[in-house]
């Protein structure tokens, strides 16, 4: 019963050790808000695609559902107003793009998008890694090197 006892608090104390040394999920689940949305143009300038006040949110949920909506603030082109024929996705692109999927954690800085469907036909079937860094409520996030996306906890 003692050896039985002993390997139990034994196996808790290493699983807490390996799990304290791994991202939990539960940071990242919630719903973050874009406050800052940026890339490198071909040149490798910083460029804001979506303007300087960008909208949207990324949703991570509990059960590994990701879902992510992002648009220039104020709308333009196809989403300023009347309604309009796209003839493609792309012609959204420097307007709105969105995409969903499921996700992992692989540490606690790297997060993989498992994308199912979304604007981006060549993101379709993929996974998408993204560096990450939670400062409070603050989400930092984008390319490897590149985490110029900035969102804040939705409240």
């Amino acid at each position: 019963m003692r050896l039985v006892m002993a390997v139990a608090v034994l196996g808790c104390l290493m699983l807490t050790s390996v799990l304290e040394g791994q991202a939990q999920p539960s940071e990242l689940v919630g719903t973050w808000r874009i406050v800052k949305y940026c890339d490198r143009d071909s040149t490798g300038a910083m460029v804001e695609p979506l303007g300087p006040n960008p909208t949207g949110l990324f949703v991570y949920t509990p059960t590994g559902q990701l879902s992510i909506q992002a648009m220039r603030t104020p709308p333009a082109g196809p989403l300023a107003g009347e309604p309009v024929r796209l003839r493609s996705l792309g012609e959204l692109r420097p307007f709105y793009f969105g995409y969903f999927g499921t996700y992992s954690i692989l540490s606690d800085s790297t997060v993989v998008h498992h994308v199912l469907g979304g604007t981006f036909p060549d993101y379709i079937g993929t996974d998408q890694p993204r560096r990450y860094s939670i400062r409070g409520d603050t989400l930092s996030i984008g390319a490897p090197l590149f985490l110029c996306r900035v969102l804040i906890r939705a409240k």
